[in-house]
């Protein structure tokens, strides 16, 4: 239920990084950084983003959305969407220097190779 205390979120920041044009597409990249995210979160953020720009929502009704009243957003597609990075800060300043676990960025850059 969106009273639980559990289901809030914080976000540090939510960013329009670039915008391109490939093959006659247009792509945005954004760049979103918080605490951690509940299912379908960023796609119904960026669902929200596109129906604002599309004239779907009006503008002003945005701030609306984050009450705690009821909304029907819509949820953008996955097709496009891309987990680029991860971050775990807390994870590796509490288990980073423990000799039997590795540091997180560590693990990733391993299988990136």
């Amino acid at each position: 239920h969106h009273s639980d205390p559990s289901c809030k979120r914080h976000m540090m920041s939510f960013q329009i990084v670039d915008i391109y044009e490939h093959e006659g597409v247009e792509f945005v990249r954004l760049a979103v950084h918080g605490q951690s995210f509940m299912m379908y979160q960023i796609r119904k953020m960026v669902g929200l983003l596109l129906s604002v720009m599309r004239g779907a929502i009006k503008e002003e009704n945005v701030l609306d959305m984050f009450s705690n009243n009821r909304h029907r957003i819509p949820t953008a597609p996955a097709f496009g969407l891309l987990l680029d990075r991860m971050s775990f800060k807390g994870y590796d300043k509490k288990c980073g220097d423990r000799e039997e676990r590795e540091n997180i960025d560590s693990i990733i850059a391993k299988n990136k190779k």
